[in-house]
């Protein structure tokens, strides 16, 4: 009997501290998966907000590289209009000299 009851005692404590053990293991992890989580998680938000930034800058080179586009553009039609109207002009004195009677006027021209 005192044997039986001390031995079913034994058996209680150890299942009490074998309780007590897991429930400690499992805490510590939880706590280290959740660590690991956080950390990965501000890694991950780092990377996205070193993304945004690439994002951004990436965003502000193209409206750069579009601005002189546009003005390039711009510069490139003034210089063909300009061109035009050098071209018609000398088109004009061609036309004017080969059609007066005196064809020595061009050469003086």
């Amino acid at each position: 009997g005192v044997l039986a009851s001390s031995a079913a005692l034994a058996s209680r404590q150890t299942t009490v501290e074998a309780k007590a053990a897991v429930e400690q293991l499992a805490r510590e992890f939880r706590a280290s998966c959740v660590g690991g989580l956080r950390e990965r998680v501000g890694a991950l938000e780092s990377s996205v907000a070193q993304c945004g930034d690439v994002v951004a800058s990436f965003s502000e080179r193209l409206e750069t590289a579009e601005v002189a586009g546009r003005s390039f553009s711009r510069r490139s039609t003034a210089l063909a209009d300009e061109l035009r109207s050098a071209v018609d002009e000398v088109r004009s004195e061609v036309h004017t000299a080969l059609s007066s009677p005196s064809r020595r006027s061009f050469g003086e021209a």
